[in-house]
């Protein structure tokens, strides 16, 4: 397998998970099944899916999301600034979504056609893995696209069709002076995403700071809505 593919593919990006590591780079993760509580680096394999999505969704217009929103977290942290330039805002909903609909892939085979419906054009390893590196698609000899690709059509076209219909929304900069925040593995439906252990974005919600009994609220509506793990430096308060 070429250097160039990434076969560990962050459903959250590894430099939004080091925003919560400690000074040795450790984050502490949670298990929601057993309960057991454990230190991970952010490139540990927890956060990641193997190969499930194409080259594309993941190097190409997936990587640019992820490098807009990167972007603007750095500049909204280094500058501790509360106000969000309107033109960040639609850099913020489509990462949002690129989280939200990651999260929710599941294992079900994607398939665009019949078999045999289209007309196989590469059955070559090499070929494939070539194409794969370039981002380019192609019908392989099950006369389908890979099951790879066509979830990349599928995120990409989520992302699209969530920002059409979330056209004018608002995020704002919050913070949580009185308690960590903790990030669950899945935004699941609440426009709310944790970038430090003292500041998030919500979306509807013009508060500039979070009390004591609303971080608590987000930490356990994290918690809850997660479907393996939590992250964050409180997260044994939910072992």
């Amino acid at each position: 397998m070429s250097s160039i593919i990434v076969k560990n593919q962050h459903i959250l990006p590894a430099r939004s998970i080091k925003r919560f590591c400690d000074s040795n780079g450790d984050v502490k993760v949670l298990l929601k099944e057993s309960g057991t509580v454990f230190l991970a680096k952010a490139t540990n394999k927890i956060f990641c899916v193997q190969r499930f999505w194409d080259q594309s969704a993941e190097k190409g217009f997936g990587k640019q999301i992820e490098d807009d929103f990167q972007a603007i977290v750095d500049k909204m942290l280094f500058h501790n600034s509360y106000k969000l330039h309107s033109e960040y805002q639609t850099a913020i909903t489509r990462f949002y979504a690129l989280w939200k609909y990651r999260s929710l892939m599941d294992n079900e085979e994607r398939v665009i056609s019949e078999q045999s419906g289209l007309t196989p054009l590469v059955t070559d390893s090499h070929e494939k893995q070539l194409f794969d590196e370039m981002q380019i698609h192609y019908v392989d000899e099950s006369g389908s696209f890979p099951s790879r690709n066509t979830r990349g059509f599928e995120l990409q076209g989520q992302i699209m069709m969530f920002e059409r219909m979330n056209n004018g929304l608002v995020w704002h900069l919050v913070a949580s002076p009185h308690l960590d925040l903790i990030v669950p593995d899945t935004p699941l439906n609440d426009l709310y995403i944790p970038i430090s252990p003292t500041r998030c974005l919500l979306a509807g919600n013009p508060v500039e700071s979070l009390s004591l009994a609303q971080s608590v609220h987000a930490n356990t509506s994290s918690y809850i809505k997660s479907k393996k793990y939590v992250l964050g430096a409180t997260v044994e308060k939910y072992a």
